[in-house]
């Protein structure tokens, strides 16, 4: 009986307390909750949530993106620094001394 009544409350019939015997079961049933309207209700707050969500999700991937775009630009600024900057040391006094105390 709790099955039928379930199938009939699922697809929108309305349950006619008549029809059930006077059980725990009967009372338990009428005094359910209707999840489904509850659900429906809140469909409105669910969908401005999930607009919500989606542009969190944009503006995260953005962060990523940039926080990439700006690791990269260091990595290759500090390459051609670092090139350009002791590239005139080889042949520096301090460099042979350096390289001697290594030794």
């Amino acid at each position: 009986m709790a099955r039928r009544v379930e199938e009939g409350r699922l697809q929108g019939i309305p349950l006619d307390p008549a029809c059930l015997s006077e059980s725990s079961q009967s009372a338990l049933i009428l005094r359910k909750p209707d999840y489904h309207g509850a659900l429906r209700r809140q469909t409105p707050v669910l969908q401005a949530l999930e607009l919500l969500m989606d542009g969190h999700c944009r503006f995260v991937r953005g962060l990523l993106s940039f926080q990439e775009e700006a690791e990269w630009t260091l990595k290759h600024a500090s390459t051609q620094i670092t090139s350009s900057a002791f590239q005139d040391l080889e042949r520096s006094p301090v460099k042979k001394l350096l390289s001697v105390a290594k030794s």
